[in-house]
């Protein structure tokens, strides 16, 4: 069942349709999760096999393996398909982010800046550059754990290694 999203989540990408810098999947997402069966839901296990469905109004496919990879086909948001990846609960000694390398640009020589990729968290997969793979939060653009390594649209990219490092499942629909 499709639901119509009316409020982002607080503190999320402003809801902006038809502008090029308009809301993030990943905001949507947990908007439309927030809407249908309230906050609670976005930290449970159904929230990641069900919750793409809401937005995509499509059948997802939910991966737990080769995730880079899978990101990597999905080709990002970019070309309409719906692409959101999970973080585990916690880190390893119970830790609530993991640092890895990002930048802002890919393709140019911009240096990487340390980022947070927090836990029990969804981001969206924007896009593939270079075989690095481009991330939004949906904490929105200039959040304190990403923006350093953020563009003027909220992404940034991260190598393939450390997306397996960082998250736990994928799930892909088409829209």
């Amino acid at each position: 069942m499709p639901v119509l999203v009316t409020n982002a989540v607080a503190g999320g990408v402003v809801i902006n349709a038809g502008a090029s810098s308009g809301p993030g999947i990943a905001s949507l997402y947990e908007a439309a999760v927030q809407q249908q069966y309230g906050y609670d839901y976005l930290h449970g296990d159904n929230s990641v096999t069900h919750a793409a469905e809401i937005v995509s109004n499509e059948s997802t496919t939910w991966y737990t393996s080769n995730l880079a990879a899978r990101a990597v086909e999905s080709n990002g948001s970019m070309d309409g398909t719906m692409s959101v990846a999970l973080t585990p609960k916690s880190y390893t000694g119970g830790s609530d982010h993991i640092a890895v390398s990002a930048t802002s640009s890919p393709s140019s020589f911009i240096a990487p800046r340390e980022v947070s990729i927090y836990h029990d968290h969804f981001y969206e997969v924007v896009d593939i550059k270079n075989g690095m793979i481009g991330l939004r939060n949906p904490w929105g653009i200039n959040n304190t754990a990403d923006w350093e390594a953020q563009d003027a649209s909220g992404v940034f990219y991260i190598s393939q290694t450390d997306f397996d490092r960082a998250f736990s499942s994928l799930t892909v629909a088409k829209q």
